[in-house]
């Protein structure tokens, strides 16, 4: 499914988002952001298989030292 597909469900108002429309906004994007992580591995541009994490790991140690 395409990441613009994903967001479909999720109203598009100036409206704040309640904290289950956070919830899900966030969850898609994590996802589109492993899926690409490991996209880029399969195509050889990036390389990690000598780290012990995998890329959902990953993506979490990113976002805490960022502050996300």
């Amino acid at each position: 499914m395409k990441l613009k597909e994903k967001f479909q469900n999720i109203p598009s108002t100036y409206l704040p988002l309640s904290n289950n429309q956070k919830n899900e906004c966030v969850k898609i994007t994590d996802e589109f952001a492993i899926e690409f992580g490991e996209w880029l591995m399969k195509k050889g541009r990036y390389n990690i298989t000598s780290w012990s994490k995998t890329t959902k790991e990953l993506l979490e140690t990113f976002k805490q030292e960022k502050g996300l």
